[in-house]
């Protein structure tokens, strides 16, 4: 008897590590930020975002801990991406809802000027992700390979 019950203890246990990814909210956007920026190609060509964008396009009850957004200066280049840590996972959520709007309003206002002006740009927008991690909520406006080593940078440094 003793022995089912160690067996369906360590069982569940199991299951509960195996299904669940666990992220730590201690590392700061900044952080990320300037990691994903150092695995970038041309980490020189950003800059940054303070809070007076944040406050005017990702309106949200809760503040961010804090947050980096980071934006290409190159004036062919759309490329774009955004970290946000909030309080707990319920407030990534909701900035989550924020990025989403943001998104959307920048593929209704600038797909078809994009098309003109610059045509490789316009899958950037139109790919745009957002996701949550944790307490982290994360956008990117960039290349299918960029945008993937955004996401598995961030990954790296803040699951547990």
């Amino acid at each position: 008897m003793k022995r089912i019950l160690l067996l369906l203890l360590l069982t569940a246990l199991w299951l509960s590590t195996a299904c669940g990814v666990s992220y730590t909210d201690s590392v700061p956007s900044e952080a990320l930020g300037s990691a994903v920026l150092s695995a970038l190609p041309s980490p020189d060509d950003y800059a940054l975002y303070g809070q007076d964008y944040v406050s005017a396009y990702f309106p949200v009850s809760d503040n961010p801990t804090d947050f980096y957004i980071a934006y290409s200066v190159t004036a062919e280049d759309v490329g774009e991406f955004g970290i946000f840590r909030m309080a707990d996972e319920e407030g990534a959520k909701l900035m989550k809802s924020a990025i989403d709007s943001y998104l959307n309003d920048m593929r209704s206002t600038q797909l078809s000027f994009l098309q003109t002006y610059a045509p490789r740009e316009v899958a950037k927008l139109e790919e745009a992700e957002a996701r949550v991690l944790g307490s982290y909520a994360v956008y990117a406006i960039l290349s299918q390979e960029d945008r993937a080593t955004l996401f598995e940078t961030i990954d790296k440094q803040i699951k547990q």
